[in-house]
């Protein structure tokens, strides 16, 4: 069954604008990735995983429950118009707004870190508080022992 020439480029562009998407959370998630290496693993995951429900959502409500070969190079060319224009200005922004954020967690947890500095040194003055009862008695049963007994 043909497809008007219509339908196929609102289908197009609705696969340049999931491309276009996709590089803002892809620049979302490189900011926050850069802020917190840690979270490497699960930025890429996520990622991932919208790729897949955005893949999913275009094919059933703009493909009409078919997965069209012309809506990954619209995807590409969506990805590729945002990183070049956009996503310039963009990451900066991200990556500003994921250092403030940084910095007003590290504002709201520095009275912590400071009692805790100091709790410790008050421990480490009391000192019997670190004494492992454990240390000097050892008990070790096996089955064997066990079987000796009997």
């Amino acid at each position: 069954m043909e497809l008007p020439l219509r339908l196929q480029a609102l289908q197009l562009a609705a696969a340049f604008a999931l491309g276009a998407a996709l590089g803002v959370v892809y620049d979302l998630l490189r900011a926050l990735r850069r802020r917190v290496p840690a979270l490497t693993a699960a930025a890429d995951a996520l990622f991932c995983l919208l790729l897949l429900v955005g893949l999913l959502a275009l094919a059933l409500y703009a493909g009409g429950g078919l997965l069209r070969l012309f809506f990954f190079p619209g995807i590409a060319l969506g990805a590729w118009a945002y990183f070049l224009t956009l996503g310039r200005l963009l990451l900066p922004a991200f990556s500003w707004v994921f250092s403030a954020i940084g910095r007003v967690f590290h504002l709201i947890l520095a009275p912590g870190k400071i009692f805790l500095k100091k709790s410790e040194k008050k421990i480490d003055f009391i000192g019997p508080c670190r004494y492992n009862v454990f240390l000097h008695e050892t008990v070790s049963v096996s089955i064997f022992t066990l079987l000796e007994e009997v």
